[in-house]
């Protein structure tokens, strides 16, 4: 018990430790992160997937269209226009993740207004307009005209129903790796800073996500008569409160199936899966091996295999330009009670992002996953925490239970090489001591025990036992390994605690064990000089 207790309190003090030294951990357990985020990948529950579908203005749409970039806002309305195609086949919502924050010449900024009006009052599809947050009141802005027409709409016609909302839609980058491992949930202005987190009890944020407005929107319930339609929340999140905590994102791994309306398939691959000079984001595969998802780059790497391209992305994708090729009978089979989510993938836009599991993608996907999340989890979505010497409740009991196992594991080892060395020795006493047999005996003798009198004197001899020792600890860790691969896919699945911590713990606590310091310093509590000296 006493060993238990001092390896708990060296696994959190070795959290705690690398928490402070770069703010995030440290940058070993970011990359063992990324290994393991495809193979968790696997196991995400993909009922919420085929509810979203991402629309992208890519260069594919700007060839078509022979369009420059950025569009005019009457191009933006007719392009909205068209994601509605029929009264009776209609978006849960849609979101367009383009700011337009900045002031220009263009007349057509009412034809942009009247849509959204159009689309949101008429046809009660929930809009959603990506804002940029004021350095000084926390407020979500876009222009000040599209502002007003939104404004003069709500307060004339529609007092509890302006024509779009305008939402958070900022990226989150681990301090560490620059990777997408979290999501703002909320924001919140504190101190002039801005925080994922509530910074205290009473804080409200300042502005809601993407993601959190369209899973908590009122929005039509699916299969009701769009005529005369039954508005019910999307998502109840009673638990989350009015301050939301940031989420931990669990990236699905497994490349979206084709689209398909009326049972035909519209194409035979995902957008995103074109080799078209997009930028790096569109290499990717409809078809990763098991190789690829389960062994690491720099594993593949090792035995001369250069690793494959990245998985392709986890939800169905569109091209604007192939909305535009459509037939309105297909369209409105494909976005008909789905989340439709607008953005763009134009060379220097510079909207991108770093994903654990399919490398850069456009910065909507980030939202996409988000919102799975949120329609997977509800107001059990896994919470973005850290480690500290106090840890919070959410993370006590996994990281008992991963030290626990931890622990077992390794009196386990012991147990059994304490037992396996009775036998080397009665094994060893079966033959000549100079015979190569003999020697061979020896040199198990050695492996189980650590008696050093049992080491054979031959060089032959001693190369062999350098090569069954070395291969005994590549076999260890890849035990270890696999091992740490289970319980974080367990503790995922059945726990509100992201990928990060869950790493961060499994890899601090296998150091912590390896450093074979638990036992000694047990003995020395116990005043036992036996069990001091021994590792």
């Amino acid at each position: 018990m006493t060993a238990y207790v001092m390896l708990v309190v060296i696994s959190l003090l070795l959290l705690a430790l690398g928490s402070q030294i770069n703010g995030g951990s440290l940058a070993v357990t970011r990359y063992f992160a990324r290994g393991q985020a495809p193979i968790s990948g696997l196991a995400y529950d993909s009922a919420a997937r085929n509810r979203i579908l991402v629309v992208l203005y890519d260069s594919q749409f700007l060839a078509a269209n022979r369009s420059p970039w950025p569009l005019t806002y009457g191009e933006h309305a007719d392009w909205l226009d068209r994601l509605v195609p029929d009264d009776k086949n209609l978006p849960a919502g849609i979101l367009v993740d383009i700011t337009f924050g900045q002031a220009r010449v263009d007349r057509t900024l009412s034809e942009l207004g009247q849509t959204l009006c159009r689309i949101r009052n008429q046809h009660k599809v929930p809009i959603f307009l990506a804002g940029i947050p004021s350095p000084t009141t926390g407020q979500l802005q876009v222009r000040a005209d599209l502002q007003a027409v939104r404004d003069r709409q709500a307060s004339r016609d529609q007092p509890r129903d302006p024509c779009f909302e305008l939402v958070g839609a900022s990226i989150s980058l681990d301090p560490v790796d620059r990777l997408v491992w979290s999501y703002p949930v909320a924001s919140y202005l504190h101190n002039q800073e801005w925080q994922s987190q509530p910074p205290n009890d009473q804080a409200r944020p300042a502005f809601r996500s993407a993601a959190f407005a369209m899973a908590t929107a009122v929005t039509r319930a699916p299969g009701t008569d769009p005529r005369n339609p039954t508005l019910v929340p999307a998502l109840a999140l009673s638990k989350v409160g009015p301050a939301p905590p940031a989420m931990a994102l669990v990236w699905g791994a497994t490349p979206a199936e084709p689209l398909t309306a009326n049972n035909a398939t519209i194409r035979t691959g995902d957008a995103a899966a074109r080799q078209v000079a997009d930028g790096e984001w569109r290499h990717c595969t409809l078809t990763p091996s098991a190789a690829s998802m389960w062994f690491p780059g720099f594993l593949q790497r090792l035995v001369g295999r250069t690793p494959p391209p990245r998985p392709c992305p986890y939800h169905q994708t569109l091209s604007m330009a192939e909305v535009g090729s459509m037939e309105p009978a297909q369209l409105a089979a494909i976005v008909r009670d789905r989340y439709v989510l607008v953005g763009a993938a134009i060379p220097g836009y510079n909207d991108l992002i770093e994903t654990p599991v399919h490398g850069t993608l456009p910065g909507v996907y980030q939202h996409a996953m988000a919102l799975d999340n949120l329609l997977t989890y509800g107001d059990q979505y896994r919470l973005d925490e850290s480690w500290s010497l106090l840890p919070s409740t959410h993370l006590w009991v996994p990281g008992l239970l991963v030290i626990c196992i931890v622990f077992g594991v390794h009196q386990g080892w012991r147990w059994l090489r304490i037992g396996a060395a009775g036998w080397a020795r009665n094994y060893a006493g079966g033959g000549p001591a100079d015979s190569h047999r003999g020697a061979g005996r020896r040199v198990w003798v050695y492996l189980l025990t650590g008696d050093n009198g049992a080491l054979p004197t031959s060089v032959c001899d001693r190369v062999a036992h350098a090569m069954v020792k070395v291969l005994g600890w590549v076999v260890r860790i890849l035990l270890q390994a696999a091992i740490a691969a289970g319980m974080i896919m367990f503790l995922q699945a059945h726990y509100r605690i992201g990928m990060l911590p869950i790493a961060e713990l499994v890899g601090m606590t296998l150091v912590a064990e390896g450093l074979q310091h638990v036992h000694r310093f047990a003995g020395m509590l116990r005043g036992d000089p036996e069990h001091a000296g021994k590792h």
